[in-house]
């Protein structure tokens, strides 16, 4: 007859502590950088002057709450964070290794990228509780894609670096203002497509564990675009599903769905390399 399985031996009450210890850690841990990310000044000072995290963790991104607080613009969190020991030397583990100031000036948060300089320079700098924007939901209001987008440490060519927000269109530009120039080697304007879009919503149903944030366009054209943003990406990344095949080739031009697919492919690798 099989022998019994021997029972697991049972745990001291020690080691029970030291486990529930460590999950109540994991958890503060993962609530802290959320909380900087989201600008949650209130829980995020409260969270290392209680000693429940240190204040230089990182996530397997090696991500820091100064990283986070520098790529969602929260200067006062940032300035808070420095004056508490945070290192701003700090690299991430991703190919670019962004230091909170390299994550800052990469997503076009040119105000806390300056803030970071003035920090590590040692000059002080005085930030207004109405100037900044630390517990702003910056993705529910009408800049929410640019907001929720430059939350992302995204691990793609320095050539490819964000340039701060440009106005949507020349009419929209201050009176007397000229355009921009390009200079060689400079990374084109944002396209504007704003005229392009006729409807546009962020009332998305999903799950309340999912944390990424949604919205769903309409164009002029018919085509109906859905835009995921989830700021603990490092890619970026874009699909298309047409309802078209070689099924639909004109009779003239056989092969036309086709290479219309490696077209369409070969300029989604352009605008996101």
């Amino acid at each position: 007859m099989p022998s019994k399985k021997a029972a697991p031996p049972k745990k001291s009450d020690d080691e029970k502590a030291a486990e529930k210890r460590a999950k109540a850690q994991a958890k503060a841990q993962t609530e802290f950088l959320k909380s900087a990310k989201q600008g949650e000044y209130a829980k995020v000072t409260s969270a290392v002057t209680s000693g429940l995290v240190d204040i230089n963790f990182a996530n397997e991104k090696g991500q820091t709450a100064a990283h986070y607080s520098a790529a969602f613009g929260h200067r006062k969190l940032l300035q808070w964070l420095h004056a508490n020991g945070a290192d701003f030397t700090l690299q991430t583990t991703c190919r670019n290794k962004f230091t909170p100031l390299a994550a800052a000036q990469f997503v076009g948060e040119t105000e806390a990228a300056k803030l970071i300089e003035a920090l590590l320079a040692g000059t002080a700098v005085d930030i207004a509780d109405d100037d900044d924007d630390d517990d702003d939901d910056d993705d529910d209001d009408g800049h929410g894609a640019s907001a929720s987008a430059s939350g992302q440490l995204v691990a793609t060519s320095v050539k490819a670096r964000r340039r701060p927000p440009q106005p949507q269109s020349e009419s929209a530009a201050p009176p007397g203002s000229e355009p921009a120039s390009e200079s060689a080697g400079d990374v084109a304007a944002p396209l504007d497509i704003s005229s392009s879009i006729v409807e546009r919503s962020d009332a998305i149903d999903k799950p309340g564990s999912d944390e990424r944030h949604y919205r769903h366009l309409r164009l002029r054209n018919g085509l109906d675009v859905m835009l995921v943003s989830d700021p603990t990406c490092d890619y970026a990344a874009a699909a298309m599903d047409v309802g078209v095949g070689s099924a639909c080739d004109p009779l003239d031009l056989p092969g036309l769905a086709h290479f219309c697919e490696h077209m369409l492919f070969l300029g989604t690798r352009k605008s996101v390399s």
